[in-house]
């Protein structure tokens, strides 16, 4: 009879113990035990979430040909110099040759080639001008190519400059690109670019700009208009959106481009836009409230909507959804009044903390500008030392320590 009752309360209590498991047993991993390091000239960037300008020792993951490459102001990964970008195949860490002599700040694969954008005038040896292409294949010598002439800084009025960095030296302060993505089988960039502040390229015909002063639909009505500096782009139902880097002078709406004239996108003023991703059909897009929270709004191509309530005290800066989960990184400590450092998860109810949350210091959250899956896993990047008390460098992987992968289950 003991018995009996005795395996009738171990079968009762593992469902239980299931059931009970909570989101803290995640933890946040090191990436082939050292992550990047950590460049002096970043110390004070922590503190300036909202600027497009910024740039963190990672700014960027991108899946390319089965590796993991990760991309920044880092001059170091695992002991090895890499300058500005790195892959990791899952085992070990390797460079891109030399690497680029300045900082990388977007990454896209276009026509089977890793694009890589940034402030840079070279990479591995070759004048590229603050964006090349990185190929990788079986069928191809591996190594760094020009995407046209990249963009000069003759052009346009936008030339070179030089001013004193955090070290006191002057520092070259080159165009810059912001962002690549692709769209109607086309590149674009934005940022500061010298020959306008979008530009789209194709194999035969280089890189052609898309004018300062552009025609904008506004009320059913053309008019010249100053779109401002996008930071970010995302295609969406046949349109390409942009949003600005507030910051800067010009508009911070939002514009969508098809092809031919921009779309002012309508909103409650709140809208930057800085960050986008299409999760569920959906577009989002950063919102910064009249309260001074950050969170961010859904949009389905005529309306905007708000569908997890979030109200952080930073800037939401990735977005991604993993095993049909919503996961958002930032440079945030606090959401909905909770602790949550740097990335959390959406548990059907409310925002909750991914393992111990990514941070600088005990008492010194950190930013989280990029998260990606590969290979199964979840990848966060950014500027950060350590979860708890797991040391890490910038980049991290989420680790369910033995536990079974939570099942997939509809975000709502």
């Amino acid at each position: 009879m003991k018995n009996h009752h005795f395996q009738l309360f171990f079968f009762l209590l593992i469902p239980c113990t299931l059931f009970l498991t909570p989101i803290h047993a995640q933890t946040w991993q090191p990436v082939g035990g050292y992550g990047t390091d950590w460049p002096d000239s970043l110390t004070n960037s922590l503190y300036d979430y909202t600027s497009g300008r910024i740039s963190q020792p990672v700014n960027a993951l991108c899946v390319y040909n089965n590796k993991l490459y990760a991309a920044g102001s880092f001059i170091k990964v695992a002991k090895l110099k890499a300058n500005h970008i790195a892959c990791w195949d899952g085992k070990k860490w390797d460079t891109l040759t030399s690497g680029t002599d300045g900082k990388v700040r977007a990454l896209t694969v276009y026509r089977n080639m890793l694009c890589v954008g940034g402030c840079f005038f070279k990479a591995g040896r070759k004048i590229v001008n603050s964006v090349a292409f990185w190929i990788d294949t079986a069928n191809t010598v591996n190594g760094w190519r020009l995407a046209s002439d990249g963009f000069k800084r003759e052009v346009a009025g936008i030339h070179i400059s030089y001013e004193k960095g955090v070290s006191g030296k002057e520092e070259l302060e080159s165009d810059k690109v912001y962002d690549l993505c692709v769209y109607n089988d086309t590149l674009y960039a934005c940022g500061w670019l010298g020959i306008g502040k979008v530009a789209k390229w194709k194999p035969v015909r280089g890189w052609r700009g898309i004018s300062d002063k552009i025609m904008m639909l506004i009320d059913g009505k053309e008019e010249m208009h100053e779109p401002g500096i996008p930071a970010s782009m995302q295609p969406y139902k046949n349109k390409l959106y942009l949003g600005n880097d507030p910051t800067f002078s010009g508009s911070n709406k939002m514009q969508a481009w098809n092809d031919t004239i921009y779309r002012e996108v309508k909103d409650d003023g709140r809208i930057f836009g800085q960050v986008f991703a299409v999760v569920d059909s959906l577009l989002y897009a950063s919102r910064w409230d009249r309260d001074g929270t950050f969170g961010f709004s859904a949009w389905d191509g005529k309306q905007w909507s708000m569908l997890y309530k979030t109200k952080a005290n930073a800037p939401i800066l990735s977005m991604i959804k993993y095993r049909n989960r919503l996961y958002i990184g930032g440079g945030f400590d606090s959401i909905n009044g909770k602790k949550i450092r740097g990335v959390a998860v959406w548990s059907g109810q409310d925002w909750e903390s991914v393992g111990e949350g990514l941070s600088v210091s005990d008492k010194l959250h950190g930013v989280v500008t990029s998260l990606c899956e590969y290979k199964g896993d979840l990848y966060a990047a950014g500027m950060f030392y350590r979860s708890g008390k797991t040391p890490l460098q910038n980049i991290a992987r989420l680790s369910f320590n033995g536990q079974k992968v939570p099942p997939k289950r509809k975000v709502k």
